[in-house]
């Protein structure tokens, strides 16, 4: 990856990518750290899966990944990339066809996903 103005990377519709490893890179520098290589994977996952972010962060080996609409989509561990993409896509489409909101998604574990209303759809 390379590091761009946050500015340029927004209007270029790329997340930002954060973690406690970001602090070390200027604009411009080419990253290829593992764990910036595993924020990519895991957004490539999910542009597969047309799920758009606006960040993702990754915290002691964990993603969690923040949708335009505010949502947060916990991932976890870099494992099952592609089967975590599917069912964030599948769950928040299913909330979209019901007209209900959420404030956290987690797909950590892809087989058994949960979700957290937004506090204005628990009304």
């Amino acid at each position: 990856g390379i590091i761009l103005p946050l500015s340029d990377a927004q209007a270029a519709g790329v997340p930002r990518v954060s973690g406690t490893f970001s602090l070390r890179y200027r604009v411009g520098a080419v990253v290829a750290s593992g764990q910036v290589q595993t924020c990519l994977r895991a957004w490539r996952a999910l542009r597969a899966e047309d799920v758009r972010i606006t960040s993702i962060r990754l915290t002691d080996g964990n993603l969690t990944v923040q949708l335009p609409s505010g949502t947060m989509l916990a991932l976890g561990r870099a494992t099952e990339l592609e089967a975590k993409a599917v069912r964030a896509r599948v769950t928040l489409d299913g909330l979209h066809a019901r007209g209900e909101t959420a404030e956290l998604v987690d797909v950590r574990f892809p087989h058994s996903v949960a979700w957290t209303p937004r506090p204005s759809d628990r009304e």
